[in-house]
C-alpha cells in the first residue's frame, strides 16, 4: 500500500502572534480553510491514522481563538481528539501490533484530528473495539478523562460533595453519574431554569439557578449541610471567590476553565482567578489548576489513558454514561457549521459522510443544554 503524502484537512490561517481579542472578533471562516496539506514525516514512535471521526470540543474553539494554553500557528490543524484506524507505524513491535487497529487518539502538536489522515504519537493511541459507537470512540478522551481526573482530585481532598458551576455542559452530564457511582453528592450551578430541571433529571442532588434571588445564601446552607468542600470551577474570574466564600473552611477550588475574562485597555484580555485573602489565610482555603494534558505526560501518560479508557468504555456500554447530542458533518462542511448561528448541538466530523449531504442531527439519549465553553472539555 502506497502511503499518502498529503491529506485534506481543516487548516489554521491565523498568526501565533495575533492577540486573542482581535481573533475573537473574526469568524471561523476567517481563521480556517479546508485544503490539502502535506503530512508530517512518519518519525520514530509515530503512527499514521485514517481518521474516522472527530468532535469539536469547546477547547478546540478556544485553541483556534488563541485562548487556550497551547497556541495555534499558521498551517496547524485543530482537533484535540478523535478516532481512526492505524494504517502505518514506525515504532517497532508496538506499532506492528497497532497496525490495522481502531483507536481513540489525542494530539496537541498542531497535527490535529480535523483531517482525513493524521500522524500522531503511538502512545497517544488507545485501542478500542469496532463495536464502540462512533460518537463514543471519537470523544473517549477529553471530557470523560477530565471528569475522572477532576473527581479523583475531589476524592483526595476528602469531600462528601462537589459544587460544579457548568452543570449544563457536556462535562456535567458525565460528572453526575460518575460522582453518584463514587458516593459523592453533586451540587450543580446553571444559569437558566429549564436547564436546572434537565440537570436534576440526570441525577444531580441539588441544582441552583445562579440568576435566582438569594442563590448565594442558599448555596452557603447546602454546602454546610452536605459538607461540600470542593469547587470544580469552569468560570474563574470573580466567581471563584464568590462561590468559595459560601463553602466551608479548608475548601479547595479546582480551576480547569476560564470562561470569564477581564479587559485591560482596548485590546488585551486577561484570564484571572479571584481569591479572598482572608479565606486563604484564616480559613485555609486553596485554589489550584487542572489540565488533563499534565496527567497524560511521562510515565503516567502511558498507563493512565489505557486504564481510564477501559473503564469509560464499560460505563458507556452499560448506559451509565451517555454521549449526548451531535450534529454530524463531512469535513468539507465543518467550517461553515462552526459559524452557523443555528447549531443545536456539538459538532462531529465524520469521514464517511458524502460531501454534498446536509449535516445530520444525531440524537443520543437525553440532551442537556450546553451553557459554557470550558478549557478542558
Amino acid at each position: 500500500m502506497k502511503l499518502p503524502e498529503s491529506t485534506l484537512a481543516c487548516v489554521y490561517q491565523g498568526s501565533e502572534h495575533a492577540d486573542a481579542t482581535s481573533i475573537s472578533r473574526q469568524s471561523f471562516g476567517d481563521l480556517l480553510r479546508i485544503e490539502q496539506r502535506r503530512l508530517p514525516e512518519l518519525g520514530l514512535g509515530k503512527v499514521l491514522l485514517r481518521v474516522e471521526s472527530a468532535p469539536v470540543n469547546p477547547s478546540d474553539e478556544l485553541y483556534i481563538r488563541g485562548m487556550y494554553g497551547v497556541k495555534p500557528k499558521a498551517g496547524d490543524v485543530p482537533g484535540f481528539e478523535g478516532c481512526g484506524t492505524v494504517v502505518a507505524a514506525n515504532c517497532g513491535p508496538y506499532g506492528w501490533w497497532l497496525k490495522g487497529q481502531r483507536v481513540s487518539f489525542g494530539n496537541q502538536d498542531g497535527n490535529g484530528s480535523w483531517a482525513q489522515y493524521v500522524v500522531v504519537s503511538a502512545f497517544s493511541c488507545i485501542p478500542i473495539s469496532r463495536q464502540l459507537p462512533i460518537e463514543v470512540a471519537a470523544t473517549l478522551i477529553v471530557n470523560p478523562m477530565t471528569a475522572i481526573g477532576l473527581l479523583e482530585r475531589a476524592r483526595r481532598h476528602g469531600t462528601r460533595a462537589v459544587v460544579f458551576n457548568a452543570a449544563g455542559s457536556a462535562l456535567g452530564r458525565l460528572l453526575i453519574p460518575l460522582a453518584k457511582q463514587q458516593g459523592i453528592e453533586f451540587i450543580g450551578l446553571v444559569r437558566r431554569e429549564e436547564t436546572k430541571e434537565q440537570v436534576l433529571s440526570l441525577g444531580a442532588d441539588v441544582v441552583f439557578n445562579t440568576n435566582a434571588p438569594g442563590f448565594l445564601k442558599q448555596l452557603h446552607e447546602v454546602c454546610r449541610q452536605r459538607q461540600a468542600r470542593v469547587l470544580l470551577d469552569a468560570v474563574a474570574g470573580q466567581q471563584t471567590a464568590a462561590l468559595m466564600n459560601q463553602m466551608p473552611d479548608e475548601s479547595l477550588a479546582v480551576v480547569y476553565g476560564k470562561l470569564e475574562e477581564e479587559s485591560l485597555g482596548s485590546d488585551v484580555a486577561v484570564s484571572s482567578v479571584s481569591t479572598d485573602a482572608d479565606a486563604l489565610v484564616f480559613r485555609k482555603q486553596r485554589v489550584e489548576g487542572y489540565w488533563l494534558s499534565h496527567e497524560l505526560h511521562g510515565f503516567n501518560g502511558v498507563f493512565t489513558p489505557l486504564i481510564r479508557a477501559r473503564r469509560i468504555s464499560q460505563m458507556f456500554r452499560r448506559g451509565v454514561l451517555t454521549a449526548g447530542q451531535f450534529v454530524e458533518t463531512p469535513l468539507e462542511n465543518l467550517v461553515r457549521q462552526l459559524d452557523s448561528p443555528e447549531r443545536p448541538g456539538k459538532l462531529l466530523y465524520r469521514a464517511d459522510l458524502p460531501t454534498n449531504r446536509h449535516p445530520l442531527k444525531h440524537h443520543l439519549h437525553n440532551r442537556v443544554s450546553g451553557e459554557s465553553r470550558v478549557a478542558n472539555s
